[in-house]
């Protein structure tokens, strides 16, 4: 593991300023071209260990199950992390910068390091009452983890 990174969305590519630069990825950087799909994206992230940054979550999360229902018993497709902003960039630039500080999971305080850690789901709302929560795991790890 490389430690937390972000790989930007192509709705999302001005909120780069706005993360830790020798953290964000673009889309040019893992070899993709800006107008690529939502699943190559999802796949570019699982294998670069990358949070995926975008305003298009309700998609993602769909390409993700997709993506989690192609792992196999030992190859896990868990991936790193979704983060969903507004689409606008006033709002971006405005609950980005403070949203680490903001974030909370079970009464704990949640970090860049662990959305990417946990593979979690962060929703960043314009009235700041952002949502997080665990993103689905690939049926094997689900299964070892209720065990």
């Amino acid at each position: 593991m490389t430690g937390h990174r972000f790989l930007l969305d192509h709705d999302c590519q001005r909120a780069a300023v706005l993360l830790p630069e020798r953290r964000v990825l673009s889309l040019a950087d893992v070899g993709l071209p800006e107008n690529a799909s939502d699943q190559k994206i999802v796949e570019a992230a699982w294998e670069y260990e990358c949070v995926i940054v975008t305003a298009n979550g309700r998609d993602f999360l769909e390409r993700i199950k997709r993506f989690l229902g192609t792992t196999k018993k030992k190859d896990c497709h868990d991936l790193w992390g979704l983060v969903v902003l507004p689409n606008d960039l006033a709002s971006q630039e405005r609950l980005l910068p403070r949203a680490e500080k903001k974030l909370r999971l079970e009464d704990e305080k949640v970090t860049w390091p662990r959305v990417w850690r946990e593979n979690l789901y962060v929703r960043l709302k314009r009235d700041g009452a952002h949502e997080v929560r665990h993103l689905p795991r690939c049926y094997y790890c689900e299964k070892t983890r209720s065990k």
